[in-house]
């Protein structure tokens, strides 16, 4: 009884004690989402008066017969969902402004005006310390304003001639090579002989299917290398470098959406006065692409049990991510949860994620919320309440009531998951809960999310780290994800 009374009041004392936390944490979090929301009130400001700008310009350039232009402006922005992320790509500055219209020009004029507008927002941004949203519109920024000199500094970019590149294409070309969508990076000289079907191999040119047999084994295969990938593949050199750009397209899109787990907000704000974002490494990380799912069993199955049950996996231990062809649909899936794995373990000291005793819901939850990515030549968008696990979790909630609380999943470790008899089931929640975490009511709980990500991943997570990340109680979060995923909550589309 002595024990049970002690206990009891240690219990006691651990809950008041949380409880206090979370209640300071909300009084933070009100003074800290002042600055927030004025940032968020400028943004909503500042594309309402570019929209209707460039609204104007496109029924001008309708009545001038400038079909091109007019079209060119309809498309310039995403229609914005409520639950989805918006992630815009830099883009190419333009060349021969004295050629264009004066229609064109004036659209040209109103980007940059944008442009510059959004860049100052994410100064401002990186100084109240909302890391993730300054690198999300400084990202915003050069897709509007291509041109702009201090923000393409800002994130990395060099100078090359009339282009803005990167430190690896500058590399690269300093050395002679040219840069090919279908075979990667060559010497200049090689790119045409390649294209006839030649190949150089140690010092000779050789057939096509010579090369092919040369590389067959994977331990010999054709070596791809990106700014942030290194791909080995038996398949083909060709298949090698598809999927090293689909790759450099997930880093593109994790860089920007979890900002604030590999930049501090010091680092933001050091980055804003020495111009140019702090590169912690530049390794890059190892992906093996087999020529089919015999290679695939074959080589990793003495390494992992049930290997031939999986479509791709990320050993933590190799730091390497390994992959095989599949169904089109199923294969980019695949690819954006393992490497998801990979961007979060290698790109900070991580802890083993195979060995958390909680919380491991969460790695794969963000990995499962990146299987809803959508790619786009001009911008990228994350979650939606249609995409991936998401329709499967809405329907176990509403026909059978599947549901595991937060508070029981934030307690569970890896084994508990893969050993649940449910797991199919478990994910597609997790990933449900995940992309609540990230996308619902304006992103609220992001930044907060994206710090719970990098205490588990530090292995130094708890069962009431998210609460205190958060500044909520798990029943809230409860009754929210629900609300969420069952369509009966109003949100603002995302800034």
């Amino acid at each position: 009884m002595q024990l049970l009374r002690k206990t009891t009041s240690h219990i006691f004392i651990t809950v008041l004690m949380v409880g206090l936390v979370v209640g300071y944490c909300a009084v933070a979090r009100i003074s800290w989402a002042t600055g927030e929301e004025e940032n968020t009130n400028l943004y909503t400001q500042y594309t309402a008066s570019f929209l209707q700008k460039i609204g104007r310009l496109e029924i001008e350039a309708d009545q001038a017969g400038e079909t091109i232009l007019a079209e060119k402006i309809r498309n310039w922005m995403p229609q914005r969902g409520s639950e989805k992320i918006y992630l815009f790509h830099p883009g190419s500055p333009a060349t021969n402004e004295s050629r264009k219209s004066k229609l064109e020009q004036a659209f040209g004029k109103l980007c940059l005006q944008h442009g510059e507008d959004l860049l100052e927002l994410s100064r401002r941004l990186a100084t109240d310390g909302q890391v993730t949203k300054s690198v999300m519109v400084l990202s915003e920024a050069l897709y509007h304003a291509p041109q702009l000199s201090e923000a393409r500094e800002l994130l990395g970019y060099q100078k090359h001639g009339d282009r803005w590149i990167t430190p690896e294409a500058e590399k690269q070309l300093a050395e002679g090579n040219i840069w090919s969508d279908q075979f990667g990076w060559l010497p200049k000289d090689h790119l045409p002989r390649y294209q006839t079907g030649e190949r150089y191999y140690h010092g000779r040119w050789i057939s096509r299917e010579k090369d092919a047999r040369l590389h067959a084994d994977i331990k010999r295969g054709w070596k791809v290398e990106t700014d942030h990938y290194e791909v080995i593949t038996n398949h083909s050199l060709e298949a090698g470098v598809q999927i090293a750009l689909k790759l450099e397209q997930l880093y593109s899109v994790w860089w920007q959406v979890f900002a604030n787990y590999h930049i501090s907000s010091e680092e933001l704000k050091k980055m804003f006065s020495a111009n140019g974002i702090p590169r912690s490494s530049l390794k890059r990380h190892k992906v093996v692409y087999f020529r089919d799912r015999k290679d695939y069993v074959s080589e990793l199955g003495r390494l992992q049990a049930g290997i031939e049950n999986s479509w791709g996996f990320y050993f933590e231990n190799r730091k390497t991510a390994y992959f095989y062809p599949e169904e089109k649909d199923s294969e980019k899936i695949t690819l954006w949860h393992e490497a998801t794995h990979q961007l979060f373990s290698e790109t900070r000291a991580s802890h083993k994620v195979a060995r958390l005793k909680n919380n491991f819901w969460i790695t794969e939850g963000i990995a499962c919320f990146m299987e809803s990515l959508q790619p786009g030549a001009n911008f990228s968008t994350l979650g939606g309440l249609q995409e991936g696990r998401l329709p499967a979790a809405r329907a176990r909630l509403e026909q059978t009531h599947f549901y595991i609380p937060f508070d029981r999943l934030v307690a569970l470790s890896g084994s508990d998951i893969q050993r649940d008899p449910d797991i199919q089931k478990l994910y597609s929640q997790i990933a449900g809960q995940a992309t609540f975490l990230m996308v619902a009511d304006n992103g609220q709980y992001r930044q907060g999310v994206t710090d719970y990500l990098r205490a588990v991943y530090r292995g130094i997570a708890r069962p009431e780290t998210l609460a205190l990340k958060l500044g909520v109680r798990l029943a809230v979060l409860d009754n929210q994800y629900r609300d969420f995923l069952l369509g009966r909550q109003t949100t603002r589309p995302e800034p």
